[in-house]
């Protein structure tokens, strides 16, 4: 039920994002932006393939796994990035990010790495260009690559 609650959420939502946000550096601002509205602390560096974003913590479920207890995944699935102990509300993330824009263009918007433990930080990829992400990240949330 998780997994279909956020797929109903999000579905339009990833659409109309990948409708107006032409490429990488807008959807980096834009998810800076974001992060920043909801009060979190984020650090982007650049690599020669991609952006990484280090929120410590993400404004988001990071925040909230720091300052209330939360409901985590019992067990592995595909949309908590194939791990369990993955808080409830994270896994938005992965639905939102990677599962729903790989099913609609074929690569994720961006690739979430959330911490093991409350005081970890949430880490995400912005690939430069969709060939250079890793097939692990596909995998790991029950997908095939087919850009290469």
């Amino acid at each position: 039920e998780i997994e279909k609650f956020f797929r109903q959420r999000y579905y339009p939502v990833v659409k109309d994002w990948l409708s107006t946000t032409p490429g990488v550096v807008e959807t980096l601002q834009r998810c800076a932006e974001f992060d920043r509205a909801h009060y979190g602390q984020s650090a982007i560096t650049e690599e020669p393939d991609r952006y990484v974003m280090r929120k410590d913590p993400c404004g988001s479920g990071g925040r909230l796994r720091r300052t209330r207890s939360v409901g985590t995944t019992k067990k592995a699935y595909p949309w908590s990035w194939s791990k369990s102990g993955v808080p409830y509300y994270c896994t938005h993330c992965c639905v939102f990010w990677e599962l729903v824009p790989i099913e609609l263009r074929g690569y994720p918007i961006r690739i979430s790495i959330p911490g093991d433990k409350p005081e970890d930080p949430c880490i995400n990829y912005f690939y430069k260009k969709p060939e250079l992400i890793p097939e692990e990240f596909f995998t790991q949330i029950g997908k095939t690559k087919k850009i290469k």
